[in-house]
C-alpha cells in the first residue's frame, strides 16, 4: 500500500539499471480519489516458461508532483536571439566536454 500527499501522481515503469523478468507497460495513474489496486500491464515472453521469484524487481515507481508535470514549451525561430544564446551554450558544452571526458 502506498500513501502520498494531495497533489502527488505515481508513475509505473520498468526498473531502472536491473533485469526485469517481465515487459511493463509503463503509465502515470493519478492517484488523488484512488483508493483501489492498480493493475500493472506486462509482457510474458513469446517463448519458453516464466518464472517470477518472490525478490524479483518488476516494476519501479516514481511520485510526481503534479505541477511538475505541466511543462511550458516555447519555439524559437532558427535567428532569433533566444536561440542564438542557446545554440552558443550548448557549442560551450560540447567543447567544454571534448576536451575533458571525464565530465
Amino acid at each position: 500500500m502506498l500513501r502520498k500527499p494531495a497533489g502527488v501522481d505515481i508513475w509505473f515503469g520498468m526498473p531502472v539499471n536491473c533485469a526485469a523478468p517481465l515487459g511493463l507497460l509503463a503509465g502515470l495513474v493519478e492517484t488523488d480519489g484512488y483508493a483501489h489496486p492498480v493493475n500493472l500491464v506486462v509482457h510474458r515472453p513469446s517463448k519458453g516458461d516464466l518464472h517470477v521469484r518472490c525478490d524479483d524487481v518488476i516494476a519501479q515507481i516514481f511520485f510526481l508532483d503534479r505541477d511538475m508535470r505541466r511543462a511550458e514549451i516555447e519555439v524559437l525561430e532558427q535567428g532569433a536571439p533566444g536561440a542564438v544564446h542557446l545554440r552558443e551554450e550548448l557549442r560551450q558544452w560540447f567543447l567544454a566536454r571534448h576536451q575533458d571526458r571525464s565530465t
